[in-house]
């Protein structure tokens, strides 16, 4: 599964007080893996977050290491994109990881994909 995900999210992804990570090895092992589409600036996003980790503790506490989370900045027409500042703001809330800040063009493929809207 690793390698699809890489395919995915691209070869590396943020972890919040680690920085960049091989996007293969931190997901070795994952069966389970969520993708959170959202934004530091979104009030509904940061409402979302606090019950979020609290869900993500108790699955990852029941699934092992199995389950992981992956947050894609949103890509919003009409909207600026995420800065650094905001993202490392709005990682700094969150134990699990992130597609990285300048990986515009992911975040992009990513809401396309998944057809993500406002």
């Amino acid at each position: 599964m690793s390698a699809e995900m890489a395919a995915l999210f691209g070869s590396t992804l943020y972890k919040n007080e680690v920085g960049e990570v091989g996007t293969k090895a931190v997901l070795k092992g994952k069966t389970h893996v969520a993708i959170f589409f959202g934004a530091a600036w979104s009030g509904s996003c940061k409402q979302f977050l606090p019950p979020l980790v609290q869900v993500y503790k108790k699955l990852t506490e029941e699934k092992g290491k199995a389950f992981e989370i992956v947050y894609v900045p949103a890509t919003v027409p009409g909207r600026p994109p995420e800065d650094e500042a905001a993202f490392k703001e709005v990682t700094s809330m969150m134990p699990w990881l992130a597609i990285p800040v300048h990986r515009k063009a992911t975040h992009k493929k990513l809401t396309r994909r998944f057809q993500v809207r406002q």
